[in-house]
């Protein structure tokens, strides 16, 4: 008898625990609404904290052409089939004061993939002497930069990894409080 009383406020204070846990995640998501999404397309020209930005090209890079460019620095998966989206950003200075853009919060991302900036790749695509993944541009002044963004065969199954070109990827800019996405489209 002691036994079945036990397991009854055992099975009560898990109930209450997963009530608690249920009311906090509505609670959570009614004070943290989702958030609007803006997207853009290619060659759209728009404003991005007071910079005039347009996404002018994007498109996959496959492996042999990426072991061409790691020739020079580390490859990070040297055993790995790798694949890249080279996104080319123009960034405009419209504006009476200098403006900064601190381009590697941007993320490339696709349904439940996502990924940051590649560094490595930043520099080596990016061939002056100043590119940096903090843009700064002084009044009227204008830039181009590519962004790279590595993928690794593990990130996708092998269905989605052979037919990458036909799956929709987003260069994600903001997430919150207004999500703001500009479509990558590769031909």
């Amino acid at each position: 008898m002691k036994q079945r009383s036990k397991n009854y406020i055992i099975l009560g204070l898990v109930l209450i625990l997963v009530g608690v846990c249920f009311m906090r995640f509505r609670y959570i998501n009614n004070k943290y609404p989702e958030a609007p999404l803006e997207k853009f397309t290619l060659n759209e020209t728009f404003d991005y904290e007071g910079v005039q930005l347009s996404v002018e090209e994007s498109k996959i890079v496959n492996d042999d052409e990426l072991k061409i460019i790691y020739a020079s620095i580390e490859d990070p998966f040297p055993d790995e089939e790798k694949k890249a989206i080279f996104v080319k950003v123009n960034f405009k200075n419209n504006s009476e004061e200098t403006k900064t853009i601190e381009v590697y919060e941007f993320e490339a991302e696709s349904v439940s993939w996502h990924n940051g900036l590649s560094l490595e790749l930043f520099k080596e695509v990016n061939k002056e002497d100043d590119a940096s993944p903090v843009v700064e541009l002084k009044p009227g002044e204008e830039k181009e930069l590519i962004l790279p963004y590595s993928m690794i065969e593990r990130h996708f199954d092998k269905e989605t990894w052979k037919e990458l070109k036909n799956r929709k990827f987003y260069l994600t800019l903001e997430m919150y409080p207004v999500k703001r996405c500009v479509e990558l489209n590769f031909s």
